[in-house]
């Protein structure tokens, strides 16, 4: 007994100086940290106050540039824009580059301007999202461009404008990708709340209704805003070609019939050619394989037409309606091999059938494919950007979309309806008829009369003007978005605007 008490008070001994030795360094260490904090308060003081003044000063200029920046979005955007068809677009950005350049230097502003006054009338949990921001901030940086840069009066001026049209052209694909991104974002985010998702699959099919009924206003704010993106990318391009033009000596073969990139004697069916190799190109990159493509005229004995239109504009349509319908085709009758190759050997081809004869009314386009259609139910979802036929596992693949290089077969959803205001841009449609359990029709008419067809975004900022009249209480100059702006700002640390 005497040996264990003795053993006893040897760990009793043991254990009160390692709580010593323990005690000894919490004390070290916090007389370092009070060290520390009282040498930060010292360093303070010491601070010049010249410094501090300036650091105030620097905030408050930014405030009031920032202020007066969305001063200048509201009154810019209150401009009317030009109203344009395809000769008065000729005529304002035709073959004279100096009127070009004068015309876009007055016109773009105000289109960025309308662009950035559609996004801030957004919904806010679109608003929010990472991406959508990205292109708000985009549009901020290109209107800021756009007003400080001189008149393009001069060779000096010109060659910074020119300068300055192709750094947009460059970002306005980005655009309509950015927003892509944004609303799968926030459909994600949307996801992500829910508290309990057994099957995740059947729960990303569903929020897209849930989106759709929650904001039953964003399919047409959308599509105003791409619309007017759409118009203001084409004067862009316009400008691009035209500068380019006047710097060749003379026309190059083939494009005789060009004013910029808009087209006075378009061949449809060349067009349609074109297309069907592009996205036979992409199916063989993504499969090894493709389906056949038929591509025939309505009326072969007829004289064919030639029209007035802009072939890059065609081209995008056919191009996405093919790559639809050949994703489809491959889905439903694809034969798939032990090495994750795709046999479309016995594969239903997709026809394209062209009606661009003279004595017709209308010039139109019909692509057929048997990719087993589309449900009933489905029918209107399909021209929704909030529909697609990608499932959540293959968001990430696409995120990277811009700067891969290479275009996926289905992605955000966005193909038809960026089609259809392709379509209607100068009077056009597009439309969509299915049967189930077989196939697809897609047809696409391009108007009778291009040259008295308004575009969209002219029309969308006339219904726009008169929504104005009608609520003239209404503040559009500082909307609630920059409300919201200025909380995700202070969440992250970003200066808001």
């Amino acid at each position: 007994r005497s040996s264990f008490c003795t053993l006893l008070d040897m760990w009793r001994t043991l254990f009160s100086q390692r709580r010593w030795i323990h005690m000894q360094q919490a004390i070290e260490e916090l007389k370092n940290e009070n060290a520390d904090l009282r040498r930060r308060i010292n360093d303070l003081r010491r601070m010049d106050t010249a410094t501090v003044k300036n650091e105030i000063l620097a905030k408050v200029a930014k405030v009031t540039e920032d202020k007066e920046l969305r001063d200048m979005m509201g009154y810019v955007a209150s401009k009317e824009p030009t109203k344009l068809n395809l000769p008065q677009l000729v005529q304002y950005c035709g073959t004279d580059a100096y009127k070009t350049h004068l015309f876009l230097h007055k016109e773009l502003p105000i289109r960025t301007a309308i662009a950035l006054e559609q996004l801030a009338e957004m919904p806010h949990n679109f608003a929010i999202m990472p991406s959508t921001r990205q292109v708000r901030d985009k549009l901020v940086t290109e209107f800021k461009q756009l007003i400080s840069i001189p008149k393009p009066d001069t060779p000096a001026t010109e060659e910074a404008f020119t300068a300055l049209m192709k750094k947009i052209h460059a970002q306005h694909q980005e655009v309509i990708l950015s927003l892509g991104k944004g609303l799968w974002e926030m459909k994600k985010d949307i996801l992500a709340k829910k508290i309990k998702v057994r099957n995740q699959g059947t729960a990303w099919e569903r929020i897209s209704d849930d989106v759709t009924q929650e904001y039953p206003e964003l399919q047409e704010q959308l599509d105003s805003f791409f619309a007017g993106r759409i118009a203001a990318g084409f004067l862009v391009k316009q400008h691009k070609a035209v500068v380019a033009n006047a710097k060749r000596p003379s026309s190059r073969p083939g494009f005789e019939y060009f004013t910029g990139i808009v087209c006075s004697h378009t061949d449809l069916f060349d067009v349609c050619k074109s297309a069907v190799t592009e996205a036979r190109a992409i199916c063989f990159s993504h499969f090894d394989d493709c389906p056949e493509v038929i591509l025939r005229r309505g009326r072969p004995t007829e004289q064919q037409a030639f029209f007035p239109h802009i072939p890059s504009h065609l081209h995008y349509i056919v191009f996405e309606i093919l790559k639809n319908s050949l994703r489809a085709t491959i889905d439903t009758h694809g034969r798939k091999h032990r090495n994750g190759k795709i046999d479309c050997s016995n594969t239903p081809p997709v026809e394209i059938t062209v009606c661009d004869s003279e004595n017709l009314e209308d010039v139109s386009i019909r692509v057929t494919d048997r990719g087993g259609g589309i449900p009933h139910s489905d029918i209107k979802k399909v021209m929704s950007y909030m529909y697609t036929t990608a499932s959540i596992n293959q968001f990430d693949s696409y995120r990277d979309t811009s700067t891969s290089g290479k275009t996926p077969l289905a992605g955000y959803g966005y193909g038809l309806p960026i089609s259809r205001l392709y379509a209607r841009h100068f009077g056009g449609d597009l439309k969509l008829t299915s049967m189930e359990g077989y196939g697809t029709d897609v047809f696409l008419h391009l108007g009778a009369s291009l040259n008295s067809c308004v575009s969209t975004f002219e029309k969308e900022v006339e219904q726009h003007r008169k929504e104005r009249h009608r609520n003239p209480k209404k503040d559009f100059s500082a909307p609630k978005y920059w409300r919201a702006r200025r909380e995700v700002s202070s969440a992250d640390g970003t200066a808001p605007l």
